[in-house]
């Protein structure tokens, strides 16, 4: 008698990640527990872990602990297999560390690339499943593992996707439905805005130079395609009729601001004998949403005192004219976990005014920029009329020329 096989689908953990300088290791240790939950809820025949465990490649102890307490709690405390892969936040070999012996207790770490690794098999629900974990690898990592008359086909990172793939579909056995777990950028993945950057450098670039974008054509053959890598939880676009259901998971929490409209979940697979699958989002609320307020100092101080939500992470958007005195500590007063500040009137519009030579320029020009720059205004002339001959001054003592 069979049953639908059930996957949870997860991904991009970045445990140990800090946001304008604040650990978010409480933060992630909320959200695990409630990801705990769902599994001992549901009772999945595997979790998945699609990459990026780690924020960093050498970790810091505390986010290892963090890992094995939560790994524990599923292997050990649900006896439910987990099968993981490194992503490019990850060090491959230290993720990989044990991996043989860990096994053999129901977890499948697939840290650095191994072209002959076997697919994981599951009969849990009557029907043979296969599941090919393909870690992260750089073009360059993938050309060193093939014969010389191999290695001028690996020329981006879709190539070395593809010789990941060939080595595991050739170890299927008939009548197996497969799934892959991968790490990659695959075409038709919505990202966020990157137009700020303090907001939204979450994810380090696949590849200097070359292309990093994966066609999703390449997963041909699959049921089901497990998605690392994108923090947005979304089905990626099929190029074509016939090609599986290739889905990022979304990450654990929202990492950065222009993150903070979008919800997290976990997703749940069904995978049907057939191939069909079907797909619940289980949701994740964090411990402290990001979101971003705007106004006036006061206001926002005002604001935050009376806001419900006000232990939310806060990046504020300042709309005074004029300079301020401790703006930061002055917010905290109504958002205490304000972690960033923006402040468009000082930015110089465009840029314009950081432009050209400003050895070419007189001192009482640049002043006057400074001042509209600052104030939103032209520099008065009041202002102006003392500023002029106190300039002159100083030129003629420094041995220049107002």
């Amino acid at each position: 008698m069979t049953r639908p096989f059930r996957m949870l689908h997860t991904a991009d953990w970045h445990i140990g990640k800090t946001l304008f300088g604040q650990p978010l290791l409480d933060d992630q240790r909320h959200v695990l527990d409630q990801l705990i939950g769902h599994v001992r809820t549901v009772k999945p025949d595997v979790v998945v872990i699609a990459g990026d465990i780690y924020d960093r490649s050498v970790p810091p102890a505390d986010a290892v602990e963090l890992l094995d307490a939560t790994l524990t709690a599923l292997v050990g405390g649900l006896a439910t297999p987990v099968v993981l892969i490194a992503g490019n936040h990850d060090g491959p070999e230290r993720l990989g560390f044990g991996a043989h012996l860990l096994q053999r207790a129901g977890l499948t770490v697939r840290g650095p690339v191994d072209l002959q690794a076997a697919p994981i098999r599951f009969d849990s629900a009557g029907f043979p499943v296969a599941l090919c974990p393909l870690p992260y690898a750089e073009p360059a990592t993938v050309r060193t593992l093939l014969g010389d008359g191999e290695r001028g086909a690996v020329p981006d990172h879709q190539a070395a996707l593809q010789a990941q793939i060939r080595s595991a579909q050739a170890q299927l056995r008939p009548g197996e439905v497969a799934v892959a777990v991968a790490h990659a950028f695959v075409q038709g993945g919505r990202v966020v805005d990157h137009s700020e950057q303090e907001y939204s450098e979450t994810e380090r670039q696949l590849a200097v130079g070359g292309t990093a974008v994966v066609d999703p054509s390449v997963f041909a053959g699959f049921a089901y395609v497990a998605l690392g890598h994108l923090h947005q939880p979304q089905k990626v676009a099929a190029a074509r009729p016939g090609l599986p259901s290739v889905r990022y998971s979304g990450s654990l929490l929202q990492y950065s601001f222009a993150e903070a409209d979008q919800a997290r979940s976990a997703t749940l697979v069904e995978l049907a004998p057939d191939g069909t699958t079907q797909t619940t989002e289980l949701p994740l609320r964090p411990r402290r949403p990001l979101r971003t307020v705007r106004g006036t100092l006061a206001q926002l101080v005002a604001q935050g005192q009376n806001d419900p939500n006000r232990h939310d992470f806060i990046a504020a958007t300042l709309t005074d004219p004029g300079m301020l005195l401790d703006p930061l500590g002055r917010l905290r007063e109504g958002y205490p976990n304000v972690l960033h500040i923006e402040r468009p009137q000082l930015q110089g519009g465009d840029g314009a005014l950081l432009q050209g030579d400003h050895r070419q320029r007189q001192p009482i020009d640049i002043v006057h920029d400074f001042w509209q720059s600052v104030c939103g205004e032209a520099l008065p002339e009041p202002a102006r009329g003392v500023l002029v001959p106190l300039l002159a001054q100083l030129s003629r003592r420094d041995g220049g020329a107002a």
